[in-house]
């Protein structure tokens, strides 16, 4: 295959992606609940187009080209075609679930005092003064601030502050964020401002909790938790300004943080304009990089790696562990940054790129079942009623956009995705009466 061939077919499976994906968005929106849909749809914008973009690059990087694109086209159609057929009932008993416009029993209170006994028990082995939240309130250089976000979560070796900080942020903090949001979307014309400031306080203040160790990611997924749950509340009906303005309501917080990280010797808007470069950089750019180094590790780096490099299964049959993101960060890393870097240095690829580098090109049908497989948390959501039902949801569908930038087993317990539907399952079952629920059949 010519370069030239090599762009000819990004673009076309590119462009049939994208064509699948508003077919299945017009005729079927309700099936946008599913997490499939959603890593379908960050892969076309995280791994598709970034792949046609840089087909020159790819092409003269890696010694199997035709390998990336079987991989990532294969994985973006074939999920197009097969996700959409399971677990459709499970699906459309989530949507209609929101016709109850209830509270389902759970209030913002048990939320946020579960997120304050989450933060204490952070705080309780960890200073305030050695996180990487205070390091960026305080001002700090750019190394400084980078190794206070290492300390304070990465080098943290007891488990209590681990957890509940992790807890904190991929599971409470998101739900809370939806469920403020749809009160406040319920009720703003029927509550004064004190109550509103109120709310949006309690948001904050949770929201700064999240990002104790400091990483500007976090906030923007509670963002996109409290946006993707008002937009399920208005059946996804939501305009494309509407849209834009949201995308950048979500994204200024990101931007104005690495302002204040930037030189303050640099001129300002010199610094605003390389701040916006620097975080679609980071978004979109970055994680697709960094997954090129897995593919580029398992067609010439000494891969694929085999079940060495999955840690259940090395324990399983006493194998010594080979840990893959280790290795590729130490690997690779130093290159791109233009110095060395910490010894605890992870690159974390999406789970598509990581099984490769594991099984090789035979691990797309796998890949194939696992994004099928993270449906089967609708299962769950199904439910859970009404405008909590809907925060949750929203949660889960922000937990599932790490699919496309970490390990498959990760991604539902680290980032919450298995466990925000359990935590919500478990808030609603202490209600005193359960909710019931009409379940139409799925068109």
């Amino acid at each position: 295959m010519t370069s030239d061939g090599f762009f000819w077919v990004n673009l076309l499976c590119a462009l049939s992606a994208i064509i699948l994906l508003i077919r299945l968005w017009r005729r079927t929106r309700w099936m946008f609940v599913k997490p499939s849909m959603i890593i379908l749809a960050l892969s076309i914008l995280l791994f598709q187009l970034p792949l046609l973009v840089a087909s020159d690059i790819v092409f003269g990087m890696l010694p199997f080209p035709a390998e990336v694109a079987v991989l990532v086209h294969g994985f973006v159609l074939g999920g197009l075609m097969l996700a959409p057929l399971a677990f459709r009932q499970a699906a459309y008993d989530t949507w209609t679930g929101y016709l109850d416009r209830g509270r389902a029993g759970v209030g913002i209170w048990p939320l946020a005092v579960t997120a304050a006994a989450l933060t204490l028990a952070y705080l309780a082995y960890v200073p305030f003064s050695q996180t990487g939240l205070y390091s960026l309130l305080t001002g700090q250089d750019p190394e400084s601030f980078t190794m206070a976000r290492e300390q304070s979560v990465k080098l943290v070796t007891a488990a209590v502050p681990r957890y509940a900080l992790m807890l904190l942020a991929s599971t409470v903090g998101p739900i809370l964020s939806g469920v403020v949001a749809l009160e406040l979307a319920e009720t703003w014309h029927d509550t004064r401002w004190p109550h509103r400031i109120g709310r949006l306080t309690l948001l904050v203040l949770v929201w700064a909790a999240c990002m104790m160790s400091g990483a500007k990611g976090i906030l923007v997924f509670q963002l996109m938790s409290a946006f993707i749950a008002f937009g399920l509340y208005r059946r996804l009906r939501v305009s494309l300004g509407g849209f834009a303005l949201a995308l950048t309501v979500i994204l200024l917080p990101a931007i104005l943080i690495t302002v204040l990280l930037s030189s303050p010797e640099a001129d300002a808007a010199t610094n605003s304009s390389g701040a916006l470069q620097a975080t679609v950089a980071r978004a979109l750019i970055v994680p697709f990089m960094v997954d090129i180094w897995y593919v580029d590790f398992a067609q010439q780096g000494g891969g694929p790696a085999g079940i060495a490099a999955l840690r259940p299964l090395a324990v399983l049959f006493d194998i010594t562990y080979f840990d893959l993101p280790n290795h590729i960060g130490l690997t690779y890393a130093p290159g791109y940054y233009g110095h060395e870097v910490t010894e605890s240095i992870s690159a974390t690829g999406g789970y598509l790129f990581y099984f490769y580098a594991v099984f090789g090109l035979g691990s797309l049908p796998l890949s194939l079942v696992l994004l099928v497989l993270t449906d089967a948390v609708l299962i769950l959501t199904r439910r859970i009623p009404g405008t909590f039902g809907i925060a949750v949801t929203a949660a889960m569908l922000v937990a599932a956009q790490k699919f496309v930038q970490s390990d498959y087993t990760t991604v539902w317990v680290t980032h919450g995705f298995g466990i925000v539907p359990v935590i919500g399952l478990l808030m609603v079952s202490l209600r005193s009466q359960p909710a019931v629920i009409a379940r139409p059949a799925h068109r």
